[in-house]
Order: structure tokens, then sequence, then C-alpha cells
């Protein structure tokens, strides 16, 4: 059984405090660094192998939605129109029945993407265009 490969986040931070520029090799997604004598490529692909996101194409129409369903997460879960991190956080720890496993997978995507997004601060109210998009799972799992 092959083992998944870990990546060290301080790593990845580290590598992206010394970059060097390379105009002959380098695109406009990738960036190059300096290992000892060997020059490493930092890319679309090696961040979607580190971060575990997927780069591909938004699914047809995706943009265009407004009402994803009938009651979206956001009605049935909080009062403001604009949940914080923390709020999130309380009302993701109380799902516990197996029915609310998708808003509990919903939930989980949400607070990966608010803390992605540089969203940690507890108090941070969440932007609308991020909970909407965990209304369909499909099309989130297609988000780059």
């Amino acid at each position: 059984m092959i083992q998944p490969i870990r990546v060290h986040g301080m790593l990845i931070y580290n590598l992206l405090k010394r970059p060097l520029i390379h105009p002959e090799e380098e695109k406009d997604d990738e960036m190059w660094f300096g290992l000892g004598e060997k020059k490493a490529r930092f890319g679309r692909e090696e961040f979607c192998l580190c971060s575990g996101l997927n780069m591909g194409t938004l699914p047809e129409g995706f943009q265009e939605k407004e009402e994803v369903s009938e009651e979206p997460i956001l009605t049935r879960y909080f009062v403001d129109e604009n949940p914080s991190i923390e709020l999130l956080e309380e009302t993701f720890n109380r799902l516990t029945e197996p029915s609310e496993g998708d808003d509990a997978l919903k939930m989980g995507y949400l607070l990966m993407v608010s803390q992605f997004f540089g969203m940690d601060e507890a108090r941070t109210a969440i932007p609308s265009w991020v909970l909407s998009l965990v209304e369909d799972i499909d099309a989130f799992e297609c988000f780059p």
C-alpha cells in the first residue's frame, strides 16, 4: 500500500519566503526557489498536490445559480446574514445526528474554506458567496 505524502505547512511557508527570479523559465502561475544548488518549481500542480484543492473549471452555470436549494444552510442554522467563524464552529460541533450528515459536511467545508482564505479571526463574518458555495456539493468539489 502506498503511503500518502504529508507536506508540512511550515515547509511551504519557508519556501515562499525565499523565491528566485527566473524570467526565462517562470510562468505567471508558478514560482521558483533555490534549494541548495538545485532549483525547485512551485506551480499549479504542486499547489494542488499540497493543498488537496482542485484546480479544475467550475461546472457550467455555476456562476448564475442564485438558489441552489429550497432552504439554504444559512437559513437553517443562522439568524444573521453572515455568521462569524466562531458561530460556524459552534454549530458544526452541535451537528451529531446522522440525518444531518450533509449539513455536517457543508459546515466542515465552510470552515475549511474560511480558514483557507484567511478568515481565521473568530468574529470575522463569512461572505455570502462562500455560504452559497457549499449548497451544491458537486460544484464545491470542482471549485478551484
